[in-house]
């Protein structure tokens, strides 16, 4: 009976009204002195009980004298009890739009937000953490964790987590991690959804930074050298100067790292994949690459097939600079917007696809895909005779496109290239996302 009357209490009765409502269960039709008498309770307080169960419609009297109380089937019982808690949220969720709506009614006072801390105890309530901070829509997370700590991610689900993020928002995931071979398997399951470099440091590290506006780092590495779980901790922060700080040291643990894949021919083959660093800041490599070139004249559109060439064979020998080359394709493209006079999306595009063919770069033509604007170049100048390298080739011109549309229109864009004749099409093909720019 114990249990049973817990379970009541837990369905929103109280611990008198559930003992009194399973006793009339128990006894049948029943004076309210026979039911005090038989739990020892006062027969006044029982009455009062009993007629708070009727207002419920858990208890009902008999018509006869003398009156005795009848309690509705434990069944159906708990049917009403689901009711009631039922009405409860359906009025929460009224008044959550009334007291909504008065609110933002009310003009927004000045209030400085100051940053906050938390710090987080215990190895699956910093893992709880990490599953709220990634329901919401986030751009860009950086993660940094230790060998143990990319396993443990994935036994908890955090993998899953960003690669949801990934799917339904395009997240950008970037991890450090250093990789052994104890943990490839792990490893390899972040390579599916996001970019993994490996880096062997001294002292092991982990934190995540999000949206460059909040860090999670590990304070305490518990169940990542053996000792319990609960003694984890980490702390929480969306201090401005400290994300900052963090960020910063990312990129350059970042830049110093080896790409993962390079890294795991390493352990399977057993011979040093060795690394290539590139010194250079985007601007700096934009204006050695103009001297290289030597192309810079008013031409700057050949300037920049010049350029992909240069990309083709570094992507080639393995040096990736998709990101470098799409900044430097945006900033040409901003150069060459000033030459065109349309003032609306549709009378630019026009433009854009007279110029395309004016300076031999393709035939290019515009349709609507998903409600997104799609681009289609035909007679790619500079990949359509690529052979099917299983990758798309024109990261110059995604920028370039981007750097157009957000001169002219003022606003942010996204160019990304989905078909290419480098992945056996017979076109180019772009999807473009325009949206306001943000404040």
């Amino acid at each position: 009976m114990e249990s049973i009357t817990n379970e009541l209490v837990e369905s929103g009765l109280t611990e008198k009204e559930a003992q009194i409502y399973l006793e009339l269960n128990r006894l049948g039709p029943s004076k309210a002195s026979a039911v005090a008498d038989s739990l020892k309770f006062d027969r006044m307080d029982a009455y009062r009980t009993l007629e708070k169960l009727e207002q419920r419609n858990l208890v009902k009297r008999t018509l006869e004298k003398p009156m005795r109380f009848v309690a509705v089937p434990l069944e159906k019982g708990f049917d009403i009890l689901m009711q009631e808690q039922r009405n409860k949220i359906t009025k929460i969720e009224r008044s959550k739009e009334a007291v909504l709506q008065l609110w933002r009614s009310i003009p927004p006072g000045k209030v400085e937000v100051q940053p906050t801390l938390r710090l987080i105890h215990g190895a699956q309530r910093v893992y709880n953490v990490l599953g709220e901070i990634f329901q919401e829509p986030r751009k860009e997370v950086s993660l940094v964790t230790t060998r143990r700590g990319v396993v443990l991610q994935v036994l908890n689900g955090v993998d899953d987590s960003l690669e949801e993020l990934v799917k339904k928002n395009k997240t950008k995931v970037r991890m450090i991690c250093e990789i052994d071979q104890a943990n490839i398997r792990s490893v390899r399951r972040f390579m599916e959804f996001a970019e993994v470099r490996h880096l062997k440091v001294e002292n092991p590290s982990s934190f995540i930074v999000v949206d460059d506006k909040e860090v999670i780092i590990q304070l305490v590495l518990g169940s990542s050298i053996g000792l319990p779980a609960e003694r984890d901790a980490a702390l929480w922060t969306d201090s401005k100067d400290f994300v900052l700080s963090q960020t910063e040291f990312f990129e350059l643990m970042w830049s110093g790292a080896l790409d993962a894949k390079g890294r795991i021919g390493e352990i399977e083959t057993g011979k040093p994949a060795g690394r290539i660093r590139i010194n250079l800041s985007q601007n700096e490599l934009y204006e050695k690459l103009l001297k290289l070139v030597n192309h810079i004249g008013e031409n700057q559109l050949r300037f920049g097939t010049e350029l992909k060439s240069i990309f083709h064979a570094l992507d080639f020998l393995g040096i990736n600079l998709r990101e470098q080359f799409k900044g430097i394709g945006r900033q040409i493209g901003m150069d060459v917007a000033h030459s065109f006079k349309a003032k609306t999306q549709a009378a630019l595009m026009k433009e854009v696809t007279e110029y395309w063919s004016t300076h031999g770069l393709g035939r290019m033509s515009l349709t609507q895909e998903n409600g997104a604007m799609t681009i289609i170049v035909d007679e790619c100048l500079e990949c359509k005779d690529s052979p099917n390298v299983g990758d798309t080739l024109c990261t110059l011109d995604e920028g370039l496109i981007e750097g157009i549309l957000e001169e002219k229109l003022k606003v942010d864009a996204d160019v990304h290239e989905v078909e290419c004749y480098g992945t056996g099409h017979d076109h180019c093909k772009f999807i473009v996302k325009i949206a306001e720019k943000s404040k």
